[in-house]
């Protein structure tokens, strides 16, 4: 009994390592797959040649061009980003759980053969309204957190990580967000760990600031660049 009891605690202390796969149909024209190692292996795919990596604490960007991989270290972008900051107008204010409002409708709907309910979202900061449709089960709450861990680390290099609050108040997932994002399938296959590393021969982008340009020196923004070479074109 001892030996079982055992063998028990290690089997619940180890890891899952069963990859899951979901796949969503975006605005009815494109497809996004994210998949789901643990929680240092997440990748999501966002076209045939193009996908973000989460290893081990990192994200990367990777790009097919010309036939060759190329990847991008976000934390080395961000890095070089801060130390060459362009004028922006002013942030946003961060987003959180309490923007939202959220109510059960008492409907139930079933999205790629999982059953969810429906709930119907207002964002109290423009008061726009949609549907959304949650579900508590183990596949879904799983690959929303990966979703939302791998989108939040984006979200981070590029300064706007406070924009993407947490489901307010919901133990699950997402099945459905209005007509912008549905699950279409969910795949149990495994895909191996060498789908969760950087490719074979992948050229590393690497960033540098300008020769002789000051650490900190603040760029124009996109509009002021713009009417810059409008002026230009007149002389």
């Amino acid at each position: 009994m001892k030996r079982i009891l055992a063998l028990s605690l290690i089997l619940f202390s180890l890891p899952a390592m069963a990859d899951i796969t979901a796949s969503y149909d975006v605005n009815s024209k494109q497809n996004m797959e994210i998949s789901y190692k643990d929680d240092k292996h997440l990748r999501l795919n966002m076209g045939a040649d193009s996908y973000a990596l989460y290893v081990d604490g990192k994200v990367y960007m990777v790009t097919k061009a010309g036939g060759s991989w190329m990847a991008t270290d976000l934390a080395e972008l961000k890095q070089m980003m801060s130390n060459m900051p362009f004028g922006q107008k002013q942030k946003p204010a961060p987003s959180s759980e309490k923007d939202y409002k959220m109510v059960k409708t008492g409907r139930t709907e079933t999205v790629a053969g999982y059953e969810g309910n429906v709930y119907e979202f207002t964002d109290l900061r423009n008061n726009e309204k949609y549907e959304a449709v949650l579900s508590d089960h183990d596949d879904i709450a799983t690959l929303y957190k990966g979703l939302m861990k791998i989108s939040r680390e984006i979200a981070n290099s590029a300064g706007v990580g406070d924009q993407i609050p947490e489901m307010p108040a919901v133990k699950g997932g997402l099945l459905r967000q209005g007509k912008n994002l549905r699950l279409t399938s969910v795949d149990k296959q495994d895909k191996g760990l060498a789908y969760y590393q950087l490719p074979a021969g992948v050229q590393m982008q690497t960033f540098a600031m300008p020769e002789g340009m000051p650490k900190g020196m603040t760029m124009p923004d996109a509009e002021s660049l713009q009417k810059m070479m409008e002026g230009m074109k007149g002389r």
